[in-house]
């Protein structure tokens, strides 16, 4: 009696329950194995996506990954200003690397020259490096110093806390060789200047002068005369995925 009272009283409301049912337990054991196998695909297809990004981001540092840092790097060619553009952004940024100079010490070494009496930049500064330079009956043209310090200490040094390197190598290959390692992505710039002005400021820099009346073929030598350093540059010295090139107007 009291079941169809309450019946009736949900009615009334517009609400009906459901008749009281008897379980069956092996359905119910059916059930939670069943919830259980598919938990454990579920935990394996995980596992397996997971493995997968592990091996895609291996790979994709060994070749190419564009959300690693950028060293910058200056391919220094002759007669391009890029000595005083390593000197300028060593004193006026940090972690500049290059043979003309460094941020870390870069104030202290253009004291010294500013308290100089030299109009050119390899001379005795008397710091260590030019002290070690000092050989008896040795031409001072090739000292070095703070400000223009040689490539065995650069190399020795390393680039691993260098986010812009400007460097005289002599081959294009050494950029490479001695950058690959940072797993970083490298971007050299390569300074672009007219070309007639360039060679004419090779020539005059290595003292060379140009006789415009000879032959095609003759003048042709003379240029290649005053063209010192090339090999400084090449096309394929970006060639590792991880470098890449950009051209600026050079002054």
């Amino acid at each position: 009696m009291e079941r169809e009272k309450a019946s009736e009283e949900n009615e009334e409301i517009g609400c009906l329950l459901p008749p009281f049912k008897k379980l069956d337990s092996r359905k119910i054991i059916r059930y939670i194995l069943t919830l259980a196998v598919l938990n454990l695909a579920y935990n394996i297809v995980l596992l397996k996506r997971k493995e997968k990004c592990i091996v895609e981001a291996n790979a994709s540092t060994v070749s190419w990954n564009p959300s690693l840092p950028v060293t910058y790097g200056l391919v220094h060619m002759a007669r391009s200003g890029g000595s005083a553009l390593n000197h300028i952004l060593a004193l006026k940024y940090e972690r500049v690397c290059g043979n003309k100079g460094y941020s870390y010490d870069a104030y202290q070494e253009n004291e010294r020259f500013r308290k100089s009496s030299s109009n050119y930049s390899r001379y005795n500064a008397n710091d260590l490096i030019s002290n070690v330079d000092l050989i008896p009956n040795v031409s001072t043209d090739r000292i070095h110093n703070r400000g223009q310090i040689s490539k065995a200490i650069v190399s020795e040094v390393g680039f691993e806390n260098c986010d812009y390197i400007a460097l005289e190598w002599k081959l294009a290959s050494r950029w490479q060789e001695q950058l690959t390692h940072l797993n970083r992505r490298i971007e050299l710039h390569i300074p672009c200047r007219d070309p007639i002005d360039h060679i004419m400021s090779m020539c005059n820099y290595f003292d060379k002068n140009l006789d415009c009346s000879v032959s095609n073929e003759e003048l042709q030598m003379q240029v290649k005369g005053c063209l010192h350093f090339m090999s400084r540059f090449s096309s394929n010295m970006a060639s590792s995925q991880n470098f890449s090139m950009k051209c600026f107007s050079s002054p």
